[in-house]
């Protein structure tokens, strides 16, 4: 591996290459001798190795000097100037001072050398380039399935914070038109709608990571009910699980309030007499079940199949099959004493 493509190694890892390819040309060329001359081995070997060690020098010092552009062009020629050299050192030295003599310092022996050299040579160029080209292949197709699983990211994460933004457009109006109806005789409850529809805002705003803390979808699930009872009266009741400060886990940000707000929306305003919202939290050992119930108007007779609703739970179960793929749930019923009930299952680890 005497070529270019050995700038992946470190220099004494080529040093070894060189080695161990030139011994087996060196083997090679002894185990076809037709006079089955075994004392040509050492000649053999030395000079495969000043052939290969040559080659490998011309190359090494085109490349550092930045010769020919091309990586096959500056083998190719370190190839061909490495076996003269190489040739010429290695005859010299193994057969005519080795040996002591000159019989086995012919010209013929000497061409059919820089020939096997220059052979040998190029098939290891085309072995190693190979390897170049496959490694470089490799690399590439790592590349690019890289970048695609990082723009695949890059588009969940846009849909999800494009789901997360969006507002129910009626809550907002709704709010703000009752914090005005109440600058001049309740005071007092306009700045308290006004502190707790900031907090929802800015909660909302700051939101961009993909986890949160449940207690923090907690607050802002209080936050809105609290907007909502000074609204609706005591047409409106709510109760928040006692013991969910004892669930520690992280769930994503604004998974819970639509489900909220389709049960104040359609559950509890549809009906005369109003009703009471009940957020329940149960933790298992691999999930976690989010349920909100209403016992309003009821399921068959609300507006919940229609396209709020529906668009609401598209959102939710859309941010789910992108965080968990089918590994979480969303289910809407209704239990035996008219209650709707939306549960959310997620998986934690």
């Amino acid at each position: 591996m005497p070529f270019n493509t050995m700038k992946l190694y470190s220099v004494k890892v080529q040093i070894l290459w060189v080695f161990i390819f030139c011994t087996l040309i060196g083997l090679f060329l002894s185990a076809i001798n037709q006079n089955n001359e075994y004392g040509m081995l050492l000649p053999n070997l030395g000079i495969s190795y000043c052939i290969g060690y040559c080659v490998w020098s011309i190359n090494h010092i085109l490349e550092r000097n930045n010769w020919f552009s091309s990586d096959v062009i500056r083998a190719t020629i370190a190839i061909i100037l490495g076996a003269i050299v190489g040739g010429l050192l290695g005859s010299y030295l193994f057969l005519y001072l080795l040996f002591d003599s000159t019989a086995h310092f012919v010209y013929s022996e000497l061409f059919r050398t820089l020939l096997l050299g220059i052979f040998f040579g190029l098939v290891s160029l085309y072995l190693v380039y190979s390897q170049r080209l496959m490694f470089q292949r490799r690399e590439q197709l790592v590349a690019e399935k890289q970048k695609l699983a990082e723009q695949n990211e890059q588009l969940a994460q846009s849909r999800l914070q494009n789901l997360q933004a969006k507002i129910e457009p009626h809550f907002l109006f709704n709010t703000l038109a009752n914090i005005y109806s109440r600058i001049d005789k309740q005071p007092e409850e306009a700045k308290l709608m006004m502190d707790k529809l900031s907090s929802i805002l800015r909660y909302r705003l700051k939101t961009n990571e993909n986890m949160v803390d449940l207690a923090q979808e907690i607050q802002l699930i209080e936050d809105y009910l609290q907007i909502q009872q000074m609204r609706l009266g005591e047409r409106l009741e709510y109760e928040l699980e006692q013991q969910l400060e004892h669930i520690n886990c992280q769930i994503p940000p604004l998974l819970i309030q639509p489900l909220v707000e389709n049960a104040v929306t359609h559950g509890i305003e549809p009906s005369i007499a109003g009703g009471k919202i009940e957020l329940t939290v149960t933790q298992s050992e691999n999930s976690v079940q989010i349920s909100v119930l209403d016992n309003g108007v009821g399921l068959g007779n609300s507006q919940r199949n229609g396209n709020g609703n529906g668009l609401a739970l598209k959102n939710i179960k859309e941010r789910l099959k992108t965080l968990y793929d089918n590994n979480a749930k969303l289910e809407l019923s209704e239990d035996p004493n008219g209650k709707t009930k939306s549960t959310i299952e997620i998986p934690v680890e």
